[in-house]
């Protein structure tokens, strides 16, 4: 017998209106047996004759529906701790299928309305173009170059709103060969870099390195040691520094101190 009901589930079969296309060895011997207790018509799907009958109390079903009805977005497993903090049912006898089953009933196992209306969650987006520029990195593969393997990185720049991709290119391991390949770009695009670290990693030596190369007939290098300082006078540095005439008031000079800006014009 269980020969025979291992080689009949083995087989497919054309099921309709379902896209099974196997037995299994359980069914097959439940409808064995249900053909030999009752011929075919032990083989029609019966229905159940409690179908929409609950068999919950009516104080726990009168609850139910008070408390889901005052608030719709009650997920079932609230609604079960509120039964059992009221002492209407006792604590982990209620299951959640029972729960759900009597909701679906009456029609509320989904709210409805204003609070059924799914509540929209997006990622931050800048609102204009050009307000939040990102860069990113990537890994890339790792090729064999003369010097050996190496592993390389993916950066890109990107504008937040546009989504526009200004620049991408594949950049090697070393940080210092990464901070070149942008200072290039940077320099072919004119625009406003930030180098970031942690003190002593070396970014004013990384950038004395990047300028030395420059052409002094193309580029200009000012160098700004001051710290304590705001927009207005960074403005008045670079022009004194760029040989321009400075307009803009200076600084009062604090007490004891000197200012950098004293005696300009």
């Amino acid at each position: 017998m269980q020969t025979i009901i291992r080689v009949l589930a083995s087989k497919e079969y054309a099921i309709p209106g379902s896209d099974r296309r196997f037995l299994g060895e359980k069914t097959i011997e439940a409808w064995y047996y249900a053909w030999r207790a009752h011929g075919i018509n032990g083989l029609i799907p019966q229905q159940r004759t409690d179908r929409g009958v609950s068999k919950l109390p009516v104080t726990v079903q009168e609850a139910l529906l008070a408390a889901k009805r005052e608030n719709p977005r009650r997920s079932i497993r609230q609604l079960k701790i509120l039964l059992e903090n009221a002492g209407l049912v006792a604590r982990d006898n209620l299951s959640r299928s029972v729960i759900h089953r009597f909701l679906q009933q009456h029609g509320l196992s989904r709210p409805t309305g204003s609070s059924s209306i799914p509540v929209e969650h997006r990622r931050f987006v800048a609102e204009h173009a050009n307000s939040i520029w990102y860069g990113d990195v990537m890994h890339g593969p790792t090729l064999t170059l003369k010097t050996g393997r190496c592993k390389v990185f993916l950066v890109s720049l990107m504008d937040d709103a546009s989504r526009l991709l200004a620049h991408s290119a594949f950049c090697t391991n070393g940080a210092l060969a990464c901070l070149h390949e942008r200072f290039q770009w940077l320099l072919q695009s004119p625009g406003i870099g930030l180098l970031t670290g942690e003190a002593g990693v070396g970014k004013t030596a990384a950038l004395r390195h990047l300028t030395h190369g420059l052409n002094p007939h193309r580029y200009q290098t000012i160098y700004l040691a001051e710290t304590d300082f705001g927009s207005t006078d960074l403005y008045r540095s670079l022009a004194l520094e760029l040989g321009l005439e400075a307009c803009l008031p200076a600084r009062p000079a604090l007490a004891g101190s000197k200012s950098p800006y004293s005696g300009a014009g």
